[in-house]
C-alpha cells in the first residue's frame, strides 16, 4: 500500500463522483427520500464536481493510482466533504486530510 495525497484536478471528477456515490450508497442511503437521493446524486455528478470544486480546496488520497479518499474545504477552514473508502478507514487518513484542509 502506497498512499499519497494530492490536490484535486478536474480530471479526477469522475473517480471522485464514483467514490462519493459508492460510499453514500453503502453508508447513508437508508432513510433518505427519493428527492434527497436525487438531489445528492445531481450535486455529486462528475459534471457538477468538475464545475464547482475547482473553486475550493480539495484533496484526494491515492493508492496505486486509485482515488480512495477525498476531502473538500471552503473558506474559513469549513470542511464540506470527507469520504474514505471502507477498506482504508481506521488508518488515520481522514485525520490527515482534515489537518491539511484546516491548514489551508
Amino acid at each position: 500500500m502506497s498512499i499519497h495525497i494530492k490536490e484535486f484536478r478536474t480530471s479526477d471528477s469522475k473517480a471522485v463522483s464514483e467514490l462519493i456515490s459508492s460510499i453514500f450508497g453503502e453508508d447513508n442511503s437508508e432513510g433518505v427520500s427519493d428527492e434527497g437521493r436525487i438531489f445528492f446524486e445531481n450535486n455529486h455528478s462528475p459534471e457538477q464536481i468538475e464545475k464547482t470544486w475547482k473553486e475550493t480546496y480539495c484533496l484526494v488520497a491515492m493508492d496505486d493510482g486509485k482515488i480512495i479518499a477525498v476531502a473538500r474545504g471552503k473558506e474559513n477552514r469549513w470542511n464540506t466533504h470527507l469520504f474514505v473508502d471502507k477498506k482504508y478507514r481506521g488508518k488515520g487518513l481522514a485525520k490527515e486530510l482534515l489537518n491539511k484542509i484546516e491548514a489551508w
